[in-house]
């Protein structure tokens, strides 16, 4: 389990983060939401330790985060930013980079780093533009080989920051496919979110993130009910059943004048 307890951070004199709690654990996707600026960001590279907080701790499997050297940290918890150089290397050698904590002196890879980066690129069906350049392959297919690489990582926690940004519905809904299957083999998942559609149709838990604080964190109906979604975002939300599965509608009820 991953546990923040009043985390806290302040950058340039104003308050990012206020007293936030949160626990995360293995087999779930949990989504972190809010407005731009509200701090989901910040929180997430708290979590990773790329920040230190101010005030509060990060426990991981009951330790202390900041007690993990550098290489035992990244065997338990990976991270993918949202902003990321595009290096000029075949996939293969992209999704090799996540063996880099368990290579020795040599720098060698090993008969089970290969055997786990197969697996990586199987799973996250990258083997068939294994040999391809990083940059000539498509954004969802881009997605897929960093996910790869997390994989090939083996931790147990992954975060990542808008795993979804800027693919189009079709690669949006491959990668979070990808996601919850990872879940399902018992990883634990921690996104952020900036589409709430996505939020609700695939998370777990929700983690809605208002004024640097944890507003509400819940599963997806629990977080309807609440009303803290309208008060947040000035939407509201209605959850139906289609063929089995939960679908969420949004709308906004805020009075749009400019035609008027």
């Amino acid at each position: 389990m991953i546990k923040a307890e009043g985390l806290c951070f302040s950058y340039g004199g104003k308050q990012i983060i206020n007293n936030l709690s949160a626990e995360f654990h293995p087999g779930e996707l949990c989504s972190i939401i809010g407005v731009n600026g509200s701090g989901k960001t910040t929180f997430i590279r708290l979590l990773s330790r790329m920040l230190s907080p101010s005030d509060g701790t990060v426990t991981v499997d009951g330790k202390a985060a900041v007690s993990y050297t550098p290489k035992d940290y990244a065997k338990i918890v990976s991270v993918l930013p949202q902003n990321r150089p595009t290096p000029s290397i075949s996939v293969h050698d992209l999704v090799s980079h996540g063996r880099f904590p368990y290579l020795g002196f040599s720098r060698r890879l090993s008969p089970k780093d290969n055997e786990r980066i197969e697996a990586s690129l199987k799973t996250t069906d990258t083997m068939r533009f294994a040999d391809s350049d990083i940059r000539r392959l498509s954004g969802g297919e881009r997605q897929r080989a960093y996910i790869a690489m997390l994989l090939a990582q083996d931790s147990k926690y992954l975060l990542l920051d808008e795993p979804a940004a800027h693919l189009d519905i079709s690669h949006s809904f491959e990668v979070m496919e990808l996601l919850k299957l990872l879940c399902a083999r018992g990883k634990g998942i921690i996104t952020v979110l900036h589409d709430l559609s996505l939020a609700f149709k695939y998370s777990d838990r929700i983690l809605l993130i208002d004024n640097g604080g944890a507003s509400v964190y819940d599963s997806p109906e629990a977080l309807i009910s609440s009303g803290k979604l309208t008060g947040a975002f000035g939407i509201s939300c209605k959850c139906i059943n289609a063929d089995g599965r939960n679908e969420y509608i949004f709308d906004s009820i805020k009075n749009n004048n400019i035609f008027n």
